[in-house]
């Protein structure tokens, strides 16, 4: 996935840029989705890449050192969005997901290799797959 972070302890930053795993849940049900997701942190920003059973994504949004809080919109390559609420608690960040408020879930998501259930997170494909939302992709180019 390629996205990593020289040395992000040297500047006290608790968020750490590299491979990540985790999961989403559903609001109408328990069962885990598995994330994988590579990170990068810097200067209250957050990008990077991924993919789950829905499909690659690409993640682009913001946090704060500060307070540990961060969001960001996790857009599906050709398809919807997705915007995510998070607390980091640890080296863990938690929260609440949604899209256009109609559907909504859980997730939990940490550093790869961190001690947390790296090996214990269902990959089962999806029973009700998430209907097809259009979505428009503008891009603004400055002179």
């Amino acid at each position: 996935m390629g996205l990593t972070d020289k040395n992000p302890s040297a500047r006290g930053d608790k968020f750490v840029s590299g491979p990540w795993l985790g999961f989403f849940t559903y609001a109408s049900g328990p069962t885990k989705r598995r994330m994988e997701l590579a990170l990068r942190f810097g200067s209250g920003r957050i990008v990077g890449e991924g993919n789950d059973g829905i499909g690659a994504f690409v993640i682009r949004g913001s946090y704060s050192v500060r307070t540990g809080e961060c969001q960001w919109n996790k857009g599906y390559l050709g398809k919807h969005s997705v915007h995510y609420d998070g607390m980091l608690v640890g080296k863990v960040i938690q929260g609440h997901w949604q899209i256009d408020n109609k559907w909504t879930g859980g997730f939990r998501i940490w550093p790869q290799g961190c001690g947390e259930e790296d090996n214990s997170i269902e990959t089962e494909k999806l029973e009700t797959p998430m209907p097809e939302i259009s979505v428009a992709i503008y891009v603004r180019e400055d002179k």
